[in-house]
């Protein structure tokens, strides 16, 4: 099984994708940039569905 990748988009909202998927484990689009390397974890919002955080959690 491939890795899971962080998908940070650039106002700090923080998903999980699949390697070759285009998009992310909740649905959204990868679309524009990755700001992973750009915005440190601190200054990120976890994605309920994608974290498992939220009543929708995957």
């Amino acid at each position: 099984m491939a890795a899971l990748f962080d998908w940070v988009k650039k106002l700090g909202q923080w998903h999980i994708a699949d390697p070759g998927q285009s998009e992310t484990r909740c649905g959204a689009p990868m679309l524009g940039n990755n700001y992973a390397r750009h915005i440190p974890e601190a200054d990120r919002r976890k994605c309920p569905q994608c974290w498992g955080t939220g009543p929708d959690r995957i």
